[in-house]
């Protein structure tokens, strides 16, 4: 049986690293700040072309930002 995987980020911890409030991260990436509260908080996962724009906004490489949460996949098969 294949399992639910997860991608998590780290969007909160790059924005934090800059001294950005969410609003003016939002405003430079031309997306809401109620969703990208809700990516910070992993409530939701981005579209490549979102994942993209946070990347070069922040010139990191996609696997920098985003990961894969295995735990959910893993949990499932115990």
């Amino acid at each position: 049986m294949a399992g639910s995987v997860r991608i998590k980020n780290r969007i909160q911890e790059y924005r934090e690293r800059l001294g950005m409030a969410r609003d003016q991260l939002a405003e430079e990436l031309n997306i809401s700040d109620w969703y990208l509260g809700k990516l910070e908080r992993q409530e939701f996962s981005p579209g490549l072309d979102i994942m993209i724009r946070i990347c070069t906004y922040f010139d990191r490489e996609v696997n920098e930002v985003f990961y894969i949460d295995r735990g959910v996949e893993e949990s499932l098969l115990e």
